[in-house]
C-alpha cells in the first residue's frame, strides 16, 4: 500500500466517530455538496504537489513543481541542471480533463524512473514554453520524474484518479442540461478570435427548418463561409483540438463521414462537406466549446427523432413526401417531382431544368421491389439525393424520358432541399415499403388462389406492348377449366413484316420455381418454363 493510500485511510479512521454523531440528513448533504465542489480533485491536487519534487539521477538535477488554478487547470515546471551546472527550464500549460488516464505510465530506464503523461487521443494539447518564455510549442506529452519506485507508482496513481474528477468538474461549472441550454450557450460562446495576423469573424445562429439546424457563419482570409448543419447528424467521438502555428479550432465531422454540411462561400453554395471548424482564442476556450458540442449531439438526435412525423394512413405519408420533393432547387438546375403509389405500383415523375435543356421523366416500379435498406442520402457537387435501389440491384424499374422509352433501370433518385427533409422521407419510403410488404403478406397466406383466379389475374396484365417500331399484340385464354389448359397467342409486327405464335399448355405443367422475368434494354418479358424442361406447349 502506497503512503497516500495509507494516509487517507488513517484520516477516515479519525474522523469516523465524529461523523456518527451527525444527523443523517447533514452526512448526505455534506456528500452531495463534496460531489458538485470538487473537494476530492483539491485532495488530489494536494497530493501531486507534495509528490511532486527534486529528484537527483544520472548526474542531472530535476526541480519539478506544479501549480494548480480554476478547474483542474495545471501548470509544470521543471528545471533540469545538468554536471555543469547548465539549466534548461520547461513549463507546461495543461488540464488535467485532457490526460487520458489510461496512458499514465511509470518506466524505468537505469536509475532514472520516469512518469509520462499523455493527452487525450495524443492531440498536442500541452502548451510548453521555455528559452525564457520565448520559445513556445503545442505538444501531447510531458515526462516527469521520480524519486524512487513508490513515488513513480504514486504519482501514476494520483495522475489517473485526478482526471475524472477534473473532468465532472468542468461539466459542474458549465451546468448545462436541456438541449436548448447547450445550444443557447454555443451562440453565445463562438465568438470572434483574434489570430497574429487577421481576426476570425465567426457566430452560430439558428436556421430555418428543425430546431437542431443551424448555421455556422465566419470570416476568414478575406471570405465569408456558412456552414449549414443539423446538430444530430454529428459524430460526438469524432470531435477533435487541432493546433496549426497561432490556430486553435475544434473539428467534428458527420456521422459516416457522410457530406451532409452544406458549405457556401462568398453567398454562393459550393458543396456537401462532412466537417465543420470552430475557432477559439484558447486552449481553456476549445476545450468548453468541445465539450459543450460532444453534449448536445446526443440531445439533438432526440430532438430529431421527435420531430419525425407519425403518418395514420398511406395516403398521409405520400402527401408528406410530395411536399418535400415538389420543387427542389440548386445550383445544378431546378427539379419538380411527383410521388403517387396505386396498390404497389409506384410512379414518379420528375421534370428537370438544368439551363436552357427540359427533361421530362416518368419512372414506374413496385414499391416493394425497392430494398428499404439500400436507401442511401448522397451528395454529388451542390445535389442532394435519396437512392432508391432495386432488390439484387435488378433492372425493374420502366423509364421514359421526353416521351421516348428508355433502358430499364435498377435505380432512381428524389431530389430535396435540405438533408433533413431527405432524412424524413427515407423513414417514410421505409414505412411506407413495410406496410405494402405486409399488405402483400397477408393476402397471399388470407387464402389460396384458384388456377382461374390466376389465369384472370394474368389475362389482364397481358396486353397489347408497343416498343418502338415493334408491336406485340398478345392474349390469354383458359380453354378447359378442369384440365387448366392455356391458350397464348402472340402477334408480332414491325415495318418489315407480321407474325403469329400460338401456345397451348397445361398451367400445371409450368415449373413455378423456374419462372423468370428477363430485361434487355427498354423490353421486359416473364419466360415460363415447363416442369423437367419437358416439351410439353405447342
Amino acid at each position: 500500500m502506497t503512503t497516500t493510500m495509507f494516509q487517507r485511510i488513517v484520516d477516515m479512521n479519525r474522523i469516523i466517530p465524529i461523523l456518527k454523531s451527525i444527523s443523517v440528513f447533514v452526512l448526505l448533504f455534506h456528500f452531495s455538496a463534496s460531489r458538485g465542489q470538487g473537494p476530492e480533485l483539491q485532495e488530489y491536487q494536494r497530493d501531486l504537489k507534495s509528490l511532486l519534487s527534486t529528484v537527483d539521477a544520472n548526474g542531472r538535477t530535476y526541480r519539478q513543481t506544479i501549480v494548480f488554478g480554476a478547474l483542474g487547470n495545471a501548470e509544470i515546471t521543471v528545471n533540469e541542471v545538468n554536471s555543469k551546472g547548465e539549466e534548461l527550464e520547461s513549463n507546461y500549460e495543461f488540464a488535467l480533463s485532457d490526460i487520458n488516464p489510461r496512458a499514465v505510465r511509470k518506466l524505468m530506464n537505469k536509475d532514472i524512473i520516469r512518469v509520462e503523461l499523455f493527452a487525450k487521443g495524443n492531440q498536442k494539447l500541452i502548451k510548453k514554453t521555455w528559452d525564457g518564455g520565448n520559445k513556445i510549442a503545442y505538444v501531447p506529452d510531458i515526462i516527469l520524474y521520480a524519486a524512487d519506485n513508490d513515488n513513480g507508482m504514486d504519482l501514476k496513481q494520483a495522475f489517473q484518479e485526478s482526471v475524472p474528477f477534473a473532468i465532472q468538474v468542468e461539466k459542474n461549472v458549465l451546468s448545462l442540461n436541456t438541449y436548448d441550454e447547450h445550444l443557447n450557450w454555443l451562440v453565445n460562446n463562438i465568438d470572434d478570435v483574434k489570430l497574429a495576423n487577421e481576426r476570425v469573424t465567426q457566430g452560430l445562429q439558428l436556421e430555418s427548418g428543425t430546431a437542431e439546424s443551424v448555421v455556422l457563419k465566419q470570416v476568414k482570409g478575406g471570405h465569408s463561409t456558412e456552414s449549414v448543419l443539423n446538430l444530430s447528424h454529428l459524430n460526438p467521438n469524432s470531435a477533435e483540438y487541432h493546433i496549426s502555428g497561432d490556430e486553435i479550432f475544434i473539428e467534428v465531422h458527420t456521422k459516416g463521414g457522410k457530406n451532409g454540411v452544406k458549405y457556401s462561400v462568398d453567398g454562393t453554395h459550393k458543396d456537401y462537406r462532412d466537417f465543420i471548424r470552430v475557432f477559439a482564442n484558447s486552449i481553456t476556450d476549445a476545450k468548453k466549446i468541445y465539450n459543450v458540442l460532444q453534449d448536445i449531439i446526443p440531445l439533438a438526435e432526440a430532438e430529431f427523432k421527435n420531430a419525425r412525423p407519425d403518418f395514420d394512413s398511406n395516403s398521409e405519408t405520400v402527401r408528406y413526401i410530395n411536399d418535400q420533393i415538389k420543387r427542389v432547387v440548386n445550383a445544378e438546375g431546378t427539379f419538380s417531382q411527383q410521388f403517387s403509389i396505386q396498390d404497389d405500383a409506384a410512379t414518379v415523375t420528375t421534370q428537370e431544368v438544368r439551363g436552357n435543356k427540359n427533361f421530362n421523366h416518368e419512372y414506374t416500379f413496385s414499391l416493394t421491389d425497392i430494398n428499404p435498406f439500400s436507401i442511401q442520402l448522397e451528395t454529388k457537387k451542390t445535389i442532394i439525393f435519396l437512392e432508391l435501389i432495386v432488390k439484387n440491384s435488378q433492372p425493374f424499374i420502366r423509364h421514359i424520358e421526353n416521351d421516348t422509352p428508355q433502358n430499364y433501370r435498377h435505380y432512381i433518385r428524389l431530389y430535396f432541399d435540405s438533408r433533413e427533409d431527405a432524412l424524413l422521407v427515407q423513414d417514410a419510403l421505409k414505412t411506407l415499403i413495410k406496410d405494402l410488404e405486409a399488405k402483400k403478406e397477408q393476402e397471399a397466406n388470407s387464402s389460396r388462389m384458384t388456377i382461374r383466379k390466376a389465369w384472370e389475374n394474368i389475362a389482364s396484365q397481358v396486353s397489347k406492348v408497343e416498343n418502338g417500331e415493334e408491336h406485340f399484340d398478345q392474349r390469354i385464354e383458359m380453354l378447359d377449366n378442369e384440365t387448366s389448359a392455356l391458350k397464348y397467342t402472340k402477334h408480332i409486327s414491325n415495318p418489315k413484316k407480321d407474325r403469329e405464335i400460338v401456345y397451348e399448355f397445361g398451367a400445371k405443367e409450368v415449373n413455378p420455381f423456374t419462372t423468370e422475368i428477363h430485361v434487355s434494354g427498354s423490353r421486359v418479358w416473364v419466360e415460363l418454363i415447363t416442369r423437367n424442361k419437358r416439351k410439353r406447349s405447342k
